[in-house]
């Protein structure tokens, strides 16, 4: 329970993203998200950066394949303090690996995607969620807010909670 509770919890700030109040020159959130990329553009991004993840674990991570390609899953409106003003969020899948997961290869996946994650601009500090022995989960935010999180259960799985932006 309170693991859903974390993780519904840093969906809505990834989903939000960061802003200031405005104060001392910085950005009003509508300025914010008009700096921002476009929605098509974040889209292109996310995908590249969950095939690129497939890819990378398939070839680096014996045991990790896939058969389903990255996916866009839900779009919704932004959260405050970018609601009202057009902008959407959206989450994506990248699918499931096809075997059962071998937990002892935890470190190398964490490695390989905190590698993709940097070369995919997810460069904020890696963010543990779940470390246990059959339960891991780590989330990496890019500057815009959007939460690229990795895990494994009985098998491994990526999602992207998107920061919100204009379409």
């Amino acid at each position: 329970m309170r693991r859903a509770a974390l993780v519904m919890m840093l969906c809505l700030i990834a989903a939000c993203g960061q802003t200031t109040d405005g104060k001392d020159g910085a950005m009003e959130p509508k300025q914010e998200l008009e700096s921002r990329p476009r929605a098509a553009e974040l889209h292109e991004r996310y995908l590249a950066a969950m095939n690129d993840l497939q890819t990378q674990l398939s070839s680096q991570v014996p045991g990790v394949s896939f058969d389903q390609d990255p996916a866009p899953e839900t779009e919704a409106g932004c959260q405050a303090p970018f609601d009202g003003l057009g902008g959407v969020s959206r989450s994506y899948l990248g699918g499931a690996s096809t075997d059962d997961f071998d937990h002892s290869r935890w470190p190398q996946v964490e490695q390989v995607a905190e590698a993709v994650m940097r070369q995919h601009g997810f460069t904020a500090d890696k963010v543990v969620i779940a470390d246990d022995a059959d339960y891991h989960k780590v989330s990496w935010f890019d500057e815009y807010g959007s939460d690229f999180s990795v895990s494994a259960e009985v098998r491994v799985a990526s999602s992207i909670v998107g920061a919100c932006a204009l379409p």
